[in-house]
């Protein structure tokens, strides 16, 4: 299992699925300018849409649960994750759902802090999660009313 969850290609294969239902062209543009050694190019080959909103479906739902579930108590696969950008990424989809309706909002941001609570857990990534687009969402949150 530990081979599945730090195999770099399936977790961007992974990442790519979430980065096509949530981001449009214009997200991912913003993420490639802003990655740092090219972490992000294999987003290049992601087809985005332009506009619309994202689409929350049965396969996005599993594919949240299971980049969640790899992460869980395996640091080989939180630092694959981080390795990948997986941080950048999760950074923009939690940004991007702020606007969405609460139930689809609150099971994106319970699958993706789920996933950096892990990454937060394992002592050679958690200092990785003190990046200014977390940080401007964790602040976000810090002062947002949440109906469950």
């Amino acid at each position: 299992m530990r081979e599945i969850s730090s195999d770099h290609k399936r977790l961007q294969q992974l990442l790519m699925y979430v980065v096509e239902k949530c981001l449009l062209q214009r997200d991912v543009d913003a993420l490639l300018a802003e990655s740092r050694d090219n972490m992000l190019d294999y987003l290049t080959h992601a087809e985005l849409a332009l506009e619309g909103s994202p689409v929350y479906d049965t396969t996005l739902r599993f594919t949240l649960s299971a980049l969640w579930n790899l992460t869980d108590e395996c640091p080989e696969a939180c630092q694959a994750f981080v390795k990948v950008g997986g941080l950048l990424i999760y950074a923009k989809v939690l940004k991007k759902m702020a606007n969405e309706e609460e139930d689809f909002k609150n099971h994106v941001y319970t699958k993706c802090l789920g996933l950096l609570n892990n990454v937060a857990e394992v002592a050679s990534t958690k200092n990785t999660l003190l990046i200014e687009p977390l940080m401007d969402f964790f602040k976000y949150v810090s002062h947002y009313k949440f109906h469950f």
